[in-house]
Parts: structure tokens; sequence; C-alpha cells
């Protein structure tokens, strides 16, 4: 009967050594799967970033523009309402948005 344990003992470590390395497997995978997570994630906050400093910079030419638009003539209307300061302020806010997001 000896040598009989000894086998099962022999199966039951294979058996244990096996579920080990599926276990290793799995968790090796939803670690990739984890650092791909982070990178798209890090990656996205960049694009968006970018995308907010465009936007204040956007903002601040068309504030500008605006500004010495006024210095050579007054605009009327609906050109200074909607072409104007308020056009600026909302590229700024919304640039500023974006950029606390990232």
């Amino acid at each position: 009967m000896d040598g009989n344990d000894d086998h099962r003992a022999k199966m039951e470590r294979l058996r244990r050594w096996e579920a080990d390395q599926r276990r290793a497997q799995q968790t090796q995978g939803l670690q990739r799967e984890a650092a791909q997570r982070k990178r798209r994630k890090a990656h996205r906050g960049l694009i968006v970033g970018r995308i907010g400093t465009v936007l204040i910079a956007a903002g601040v030419l068309v504030a500008l523009t605006h500004m010495l638009r006024h210095l050579a003539y007054n605009p009327r209307g609906l050109e200074d309402v909607t072409a104007g300061y308020p056009a600026a302020a909302a590229l700024v806010v919304v640039g500023l948005i974006m950029l606390g997001r990232r």
C-alpha cells in the first residue's frame, strides 16, 4: 500500500500545481487587462487635456480679436453678442472643464 499512497500523494501534488498554474495565468491575464485600461485612461486624459488647452487658447484669441475690433469700430447687434466676449468666455470655460477632467 505504500507505493499506492505515494502515487496518490504525487497525483495530489500535481493537481495542486496545475491549479496553481491556472490561477497564476488568470491573475497575469487580469493584470495585463488592468495595465491596458490604465494606459488607455492615461492616453484619454492626455487627449482631453490637449483639447482643453486648445479651447482655452481659442477663447483667448477670440477675446483678443474682439477687443481689437472694438478699437477699430464698434460692432453692433448679433455680432457683438455671439462673436464677442461671451463666445470667448464659453470656450475658456469649456476648456477649463476639460482640463479638470483629465
